[in-house]
């Protein structure tokens, strides 16, 4: 695949996957290797998933969030307002692993590993950076959640979003989160 393609119309909000699959994949290939080299231990806590609970925001770039809605299977549960991620299984697994963005991909609880997410991030993020401009498409930078709601408000994507039945955010109250047991997995099994 050619890294040299015509800019897109300003007007066009849609991106080819298949466009920007191939090296956006070298690049997290790279990174899983670099990571796996760090030797993190991921005990399946579940909170990289959990944002509200865990006080974090998942930011992707736009080719980032158009691999992963190509790419991944179904949503496990619905798509809320940014509490968690819709593909954490009812296990604490992601649904998504293979397609998961960069952000998924550094973020470890294991405090030996502290330190070396940024790093990566801002490493990589660059790279991807560098990617979308030789290709002339949006960067677009924003919350998961906001690339997800585009994409459902859009009709590029049908996820079921949840009905919070009120004026009150589902996603404010403090039971919207479920919370599973940690499960210990070895790195291999990541």
């Amino acid at each position: 695949m050619s890294t040299h393609a015509v800019p897109r119309a300003e007007s066009d909000p849609w991106i080819d996957p298949d466009q920007v699959r191939e090296p956006l994949n070298a690049l997290y290939a790279e990174l899983d290797s670099e990571i796996a080299a760090l030797g993190p231990v991921c005990l399946l806590s579940g909170r990289c998933c959990r944002f509200q609970e865990y006080g974090h925001r998942l930011y992707v770039s736009e080719v980032e969030a158009t691999v992963l809605l190509a790419d991944a299977p179904p949503p496990s549960r619905p798509l809320d307002d940014g509490a968690t991620c819709p593909w954490q299984d009812e296990h604490g697994r992601c649904g998504a692993r293979e397609a998961r963005p960069l952000g998924c991909r550094v973020y470890f609880c294991d405090p030996n590993y502290d330190g070396h997410a940024e790093l990566l991030t801002e490493r990589f993020l660059a790279r991807i950076r560098l990617l979308v401009e030789t290709l002339g498409l949006p960067w677009n930078y924003a919350s998961l959640h906001h690339h997800l709601h585009a994409a459902v408000s859009s009709g590029r994507r049908r996820i079921e979003v949840a009905d919070h039945g009120d004026s009150e955010a589902k996603a404010d109250r403090p039971d919207a989160v479920p919370v599973w047991e940690a499960l210990d997995i070895s790195p291999s099994d990541q």
